[in-house]
């Protein structure tokens, strides 16, 4: 009776420590990378996230109007122009000669506004356009504007003669940043029409416009 307990206990105590012995093996495989997990994954452990950042450029809207033509461009869209960079500055005009009052001095890349019309078919030779702001705020531009033949002022409001053009862009990164990633608060994009070159030119606030959601070209009679 005794040697058939004992024949149990030592059955009892290889069943256990098999059991052990397996669990412990199984813990130490090695786990198989899951290569969809990898590419889905950056190399610090965070989700990659240029699909939505294209979603986001695809909901920023800015229309092209020319007659018939209205051509709704996103900016996934804009960044396939050639792009333009450089700093500007405006000048508070209407406080002048009273009061100078000067924006600081922001780097901003966009497209040359000369470049985006020039995708248009049939485009007139002489014409202006019409800048319109998500609150319904529109600017007129003529043709010199357009080309950068405006006022340049100096750091105490007065005009400099003869002065070099500028570049007049659509606006949709300042210092690198997009409209939609600065503060919201400041209520500026998602697109900008600015002056702009490599000397920073200061130019009057009444040309710049903000949040512009459209650009209608109207030809001249």
């Amino acid at each position: 009776m005794v040697k058939k307990q004992n024949l149990m206990v030592t059955i009892a105590l290889v069943v256990i420590i098999i059991v052990a012995l397996s669990t412990l093996i199984y813990v130490n495989l090695p786990v198989e990378n899951n290569d969809d997990t990898q590419n889905d994954q950056g190399s610090d452990g965070t989700i990659d996230s240029t699909d939505q950042m294209d979603e986001i450029k695809k909901n920023m809207t800015c229309s092209l109007v020319f007659g018939d033509q209205v051509i709704l461009y996103d900016l996934l869209t804009l960044e396939t122009f050639e792009q333009y960079t450089g700093s500007g500055q405006y000048i508070k005009t209407k406080l002048l000669p009273d009061t100078v009052s000067l924006s600081e001095v922001i780097n901003f890349t966009g497209i040359d506004i000369q470049t985006l019309l020039g995708s248009l078919n049939g485009l007139p030779t002489n014409y202006s356009i019409k800048v319109t702001a998500s609150d319904d705020f529109a600017t007129e531009y003529t043709i010199d504007d357009m080309a950068g033949n405006v006022d340049i002022y100096n750091e105490n409001g007065t005009i400099i003669e003869n002065a070099s053009a500028v570049v007049m862009i659509l606006a949709y990164m300042e210092e690198e940043s997009y409209y939609f990633e600065i503060d919201p608060e400041e209520d500026i994009g998602p697109f900008r029409i600015a002056f702009v070159e490599e000397n920073t030119p200061i130019t009057s606030s009444s040309l710049w416009t903000k949040n512009v959601i459209s650009i209608e070209i109207l030809p001249s009679p």
